[in-house]
């Protein structure tokens, strides 16, 4: 009984998953779509996870079980700007770095370049 809930888990975030490659144009890393992302040539690892490019993912996923969240996903009631697929490592690096960070590192190189 638990391995047919895990299996049907599973297929849900797929298709979940599928709705935002289709949105964002393919089932890849889409680290590029970070605001003011200086050069970044780091190569992806590890597989792909749904992330809420302006923060708030872990809010998300504590007030709404993860069959809600991808469910809101497979029915059109979220809207796909706010998401992206990125990979593992990708995933983990973005959650430490803000927005903030990336308008200074921005500054800085517009600043070196001069």
């Amino acid at each position: 009984m638990l391995e047919k809930g895990k299996r049907y888990h599973k297929r849900k975030r797929e298709e979940a998953m599928l709705m935002i490659a289709n949105f964002r144009g393919g089932m890849r890393c889409h680290y590029e779509l970070t605001p003011y992302l200086p050069t970044f040539e780091e190569p992806c690892e590890g597989k792909l996870e749904i992330d809420h490019i302006n923060g708030g993912g872990t809010k998300d996923f504590k007030e709404k079980t993860a069959y809600h969240v991808y469910r809101e996903i497979r029915l059109g009631e979220r809207n796909l700007d706010e998401l992206r697929l990125l990979c593992a490592k990708h995933n983990q690096w973005f959650q430490h770095v803000t927005v903030k960070d990336y308008r200074e590192l921005d500054e800085l190189r517009k600043t070196v370049k001069r």
